[in-house]
């Protein structure tokens, strides 16, 4: 049987000190993932407008200009604010709209209130019209 023998002993709050440097690691840690992370927002009234503008230019001819808006309002589109590409390339806001199947979507390049440039996933695939 083992005496119960009570041994003080000094630690100058290292205990204490490595958990808080953990807690901060694992904060430091979580900012980082933040930065760097996508920031999804609505559409913003002159991004729906560029996005309607566009569409109606390259899809419809400029001759629709209400089925154009009808597919902004309706499609699931999304701001992607300040997007940096992991190497040297695009660096602004992107739009990605679905209009339709999920399979189907765009991407489109938005710099200064316009639409500059378009990822058709379709169009990639083939199976363009």
């Amino acid at each position: 049987m083992r005496p119960n023998i009570d041994i003080p002993h000094k630690t100058d709050g290292a205990i204490e000190d490595a958990a808080e440097n953990r807690d901060q690691s694992k904060q430091d840690t979580y900012n980082d993932l933040l930065d760097h992370a996508l920031d999804f927002r609505p559409l913003t009234d002159t991004a729906k407008q560029a996005l309607t503008q566009h569409l109606n230019k390259t899809r419809f001819g400029g001759d629709d200009p209400e089925h154009a808006e009808h597919l902004v309002e309706t499609g699931m589109t999304t701001l992607i604010k300040n997007y940096v590409s992991d190497m040297p390339g695009y660096r602004g806001d992107l739009i990605l709209a679905i209009f339709g199947f999920p399979e189907t979507y765009t991407l489109y390049t938005y710099e200064n209130g316009e639409i500059t440039g378009e990822l058709d996933r379709e169009a990639q695939k083939g199976n363009a019209q």
